[in-house]
């Protein structure tokens, strides 16, 4: 699928319909909410370490006045760019953002076994200096003067979920986790896949209750009763490189003695290093190792966070402040949706090189565009067949 076609999915009619819902606009005289989105998507593409002053040159581009549409007399500042994202009501970029979740999943073809359909949960920290932000909360340590803002994000082959959290409490991931699996929307054919952050006891229960299958790594040997001992297949299957050597179904004790509500797999298996893993499950009609092996792609949201870090500048904050933060961060949501959708779609090895290649299809887009513009044939060929070298 060819560039023009994935931002079709975005289209005018429905932006403006979001920013009148959510009254984005209101006695607004600059940056309408629909300009400033289009802003910070194509500024992430045009640059890789983006800032308010990189987005006023943009902004203020010939390229971007025909991009955008918007009035060719039109300026602004780096401060009014700012000011806008404090104040333009997040809101309506989550909005956004859950409209082309929809939209681009429906675009990527079902893969694999239905039965195992994952979804990944982790969180990322991003840190800066105590004297940059007021918002946050200290790492702890020798790290004093450091602050950290946390998000947690749900992926399966999109990013479907994401929070941002500042408060000191959301520093345990027992605290930003279970919520963010709860809050999330999640099909009974999904498996959650989270890691030994999770270690609550009462999350394992709620998430049993509320009907939704997980696997995570828990610490070896829990204190636990044993119900039941499984035998592992003759066999005995290694599950990546990983050599079963437990399969129990038990009731978890917590630390203050109180036995779990519902009953759970817990599967060990030692690693080549002997080193001891440990895995907890509600599912019950898999095999140990097919557990084990889904637990291993769970890593997939580690590539995930990788590539947001290091190819759309993810750990730079274009704002301060809590709205700000927030706006951008579904910006950035949307646009790793658009990258891995062409991806996919074009079957491009890499995320990053998917990037590239989008970001080179949009310029020629844009000139194509231009050429048109002014009467021109962006399709004719040059005289001769050849074309005449710029220098």
């Amino acid at each position: 699928m060819r560039v023009p076609d994935l931002l079709k999915l975005i289209p005018e009619e429905r932006l403006s319909f979001l920013v009148d819902h959510h009254k984005t606009d209101h006695k607004v005289k600059k940056l309408p909410a629909s300009l400033l989105f289009k802003l910070l998507l194509y500024s992430q593409f045009e640059v890789k370490q983006n800032s308010l002053r990189v987005m006023e040159n943009i902004f203020n581009s010939y390229a971007f006045s025909h991009l955008s549409d918007k009035p060719t007399t039109q300026k602004i500042h780096y401060s009014s760019i700012s000011e806008r994202l404090s104040r333009a009501d997040a809101s309506f970029f989550e909005a956004l953002y859950t409209d082309c979740l929809e939209r681009f999943s429906a675009q990527l073809p079902p893969k694999g076994n239905k039965r195992h359909q994952l979804l990944r949960f982790d969180s990322t920290l991003i840190s800066l200096s105590s004297k940059l932000i007021k918002i946050g909360f200290r790492s702890g340590g020798s790290q004093e003067h450091v602050k950290q803002l946390k998000f947690t994000v749900g992926f399966s082959e999109l990013p479907e979920y994401v929070s941002f959290h500042h408060e000191a409490t959301f520093n345990s991931e027992n605290v930003a986790l279970k919520p963010a699996i709860l809050n999330c929307p999640i099909s009974d054919k999904c498996i959650v896949v989270v890691d030994a952050g999770l270690q609550s006891r009462d999350a394992y229960d709620q998430l049993f209750d509320q009907g939704i299958s997980f696997i995570t790594r828990v610490n070896p040997n829990p204190r636990s009763v044993v119900i039941e001992e499984n035998s592992l297949p003759e066999a005995n299957p290694q599950a990546n490189g990983l050599q079963l050597i437990a399969d129990r179904k038990v009731y978890l004790y917590n630390r203050n003695g109180k036995k779990t509500k519902n009953a759970y797999r817990y599967i060990e298996a030692v690693k080549p290093d002997n080193t001891t893993l440990a895995f907890l499950s509600n599912i019950f009609d898999l095999q140990a190792h097919e557990i084990a092996g889904l637990y291993k792609k769970r890593w997939d949201i580690e590539v995930f966070f990788k590539f947001i870090k290091q190819e759309l500048n993810f750990s730079h904050l274009l704002s301060r402040s809590i709205n700000g933060i927030k706006s951008v961060l579904y910006v950035r949501m949307i646009l790793s949706l658009l990258i891995i959708t062409y991806q996919k779609l074009n079957q491009i090895k890499s995320s990053k090189s998917a990037k590239q290649q989008f970001a080179l299809e949009m310029e020629a887009e844009l000139m194509k565009f231009i050429v048109r513009l002014y009467g021109g044939d962006p399709d004719k060929p040059p005289p001769n067949g050849h074309h005449t070298p710029f220098w």
